[in-house]
């Protein structure tokens, strides 16, 4: 999934797609019914709540997703394959590589 990633973002920086344009559509995305229901709950229980997000996306978009719905500070730990921005191109690189599982070269496995 990361290769191919890889490739749509070298496409994207291709095509002319900037930074501002990936957030303004990020930032369109609306929460699943229920999830705003879900944050507060943690807000209101956040002494007794740790939040992990575990995701086969990247660091940037969960970024952007966290502060655009106010949330970030409800996080506990993010693992992701990392992200950064180099001119127009958004690179990424994988979250670990995974050596417990010939299925796939997701990240699942590797979470302890």
């Amino acid at each position: 999934w990361t290769e191919h990633m890889r490739q749509i973002f070298v496409e994207c920086e291709k095509q002319g797609v900037t930074r501002t344009d990936m957030t303004t559509v990020l930032k369109e995305l609306k929460m699943t019914d229920g999830m705003e229901i879900l944050f507060q709950c943690i807000r209101d229980h956040k002494d007794k709540i740790r939040v992990f997000v575990a995701s086969d996306s990247n660091s940037w978009f969960i970024d952007v997703l966290l502060s655009h719905f106010e949330i970030k500070d409800l996080v506990d730990e993010v693992h992701t394959n990392p992200a950064e921005w180099n001119g127009n191109l958004l690179a990424l690189e994988r979250y670990t590589t995974n050596e417990h599982c010939e299925r796939c070269p997701s990240i699942c496995a590797n979470l302890k």
